[in-house]
């Protein structure tokens, strides 16, 4: 399905090489969706060179150095995001990024702090899609460092399920699709063993995570 996708998308590219939209679609299937982000590695280069202050883009492309270990890359495409980054939206990913960047390099405390930006600029944007991805990314973090057990899973779990019921319908398919394959790879991490040193608990992002029906009720009024 994904890889139809994407290949979709690269056709698309072909016949519009200047349009973002088949861009970040290729960047973001084969970086979360199919877990090969080497293969999406040229069109994320491809896209900050032609569209270098597009957030959409730069998020993307992001999404694939960070996967692809590619370190250098990530940090200044998140020095792009930054710069125009001038609202709550773009803000909720330009901390997303940076939390998962932090994450990927072993800062798990960094990590934690700026996927709680994150989630407090997407509830500033009334966003309860922006809030349910950033939790979900959040907790693959988690489990990819060896930091979550099970059981903090299986609970975060219910309560992301019971979350998806809060997004818009026009965002729920996509939010059901992404947490489908996040825990997949949730749950491999997960095999890991946990370090006592880095045990998430009391995390405000895992609480966030624990919480997230009754947060969505309480500020955004859903």
């Amino acid at each position: 399905q994904y890889a139809e996708s994407g290949g979709q998308a690269k056709l698309g590219l072909l016949d519009q090489p200047f349009q973002t939209t088949p861009l970040a679609m290729i960047c973001t299937c084969y970086a979360v969706f199919m877990c090969q982000p080497r293969e999406a590695l040229p069109f994320a280069i491809r896209g900050l060179s032609l569209h270098p202050g597009d957030w959409t883009v730069l998020n993307a492309a992001l999404l694939v150095f960070v996967r692809a270990g590619d370190f250098g890359r990530a940090e200044d495409t998140l020095s792009h995001l930054d710069r125009v980054a001038n609202t709550h939206v773009t803000r909720a990913f330009a901390y997303a990024g940076r939390g998962m960047l932090a994450f990927a390099r072993g800062d798990i405390f960094g990590g934690r702090r700026n996927y709680e930006a994150a989630i407090a600029e997407s509830r500033h944007a009334k966003r309860p899609d922006m809030i349910f991805s950033a939790v979900a990314f959040y907790l693959l973090a988690e489990a990819t460092a060896g930091t979550i057990d099970r059981a903090s899973l299986l609970k975060s779990d219910g309560n992301i399920v019971s979350a998806m019921k809060k997004v818009p319908a026009e965002n729920r398919e996509y939010c059901a699709r992404l947490w489908r394959s996040l825990k997949t790879q949730v749950e491999a991490g997960v095999e890991k063993a946990v370090d006592p040193s880095l045990k998430i608990e009391p995390s405000p992002v895992l609480l966030a995570a624990e919480q997230l029906p009754s947060t969505l009720e309480l500020d955004i009024g859903l």
